[in-house]
């Protein structure tokens, strides 16, 4: 009950303030003036609505459980590094292995930081090779270096 007599006596203060802003707008203005003023008395004398719907229906209560249940367990930088480096390492294997005819597949692994705004670095690139395919190990890590500017580790299995 204190809330809506607090809300009658605001009310009450607005609508003498807008009728004071009236009386004292020039004789140009005045149309304005009213329509301002007009304007905000109806929002205002419309705002107990939205607030009684969030007491009776608890909108924000709603809104706010939605979004602490719903955001994601890694964030979204990770997930974007993530699938960027696993399409990224199908293709350098895909890759490799058409150009110098490898026997056996290729393995790659590549390390990746994504800086502050955005952008996706290589830092390294890993590569198991089978012993049958060691002889093109030198050429592919020069191919590798070469192409991405970045350090190249070959491992055999």
């Amino acid at each position: 009950m204190k809330a809506f007599s607090e809300y009658i006596v605001a009310s009450f203060t607005a609508s003498l303030i807008a009728g004071i802003g009236e009386r004292i707008a020039p004789a140009g203005m005045k149309k304005y003036v009213t329509f301002i003023a007009s304007l905000m008395l109806l929002i205002f004398l419309f705002t107990p609505i939205r607030s009684l719907g969030e007491e009776l229906f608890g909108f924000t209560e709603g809104v706010i459980k939605n979004e602490q249940t719903d955001s994601p367990p890694t964030s979204s930088y990770d997930e974007v590094l993530n699938l960027t480096r696993k399409k990224a390492e199908e293709s350098i294997q895909k890759h490799l292995a058409e150009k110098f005819d490898l026997q056996d597949s290729v393995l790659v692994s590549l390390n990746m930081e994504m800086k502050e705004n955005g952008t996706i670095l290589l830092t390294h690139i890993s590569l198991k090779l089978s012993q049958k395919d060691i002889h093109f190990s030198e050429e592919m890590e020069m191919y590798l270096e070469q192409t991405f500017n970045t350090e190249t580790s070959i491992i055999f299995y």
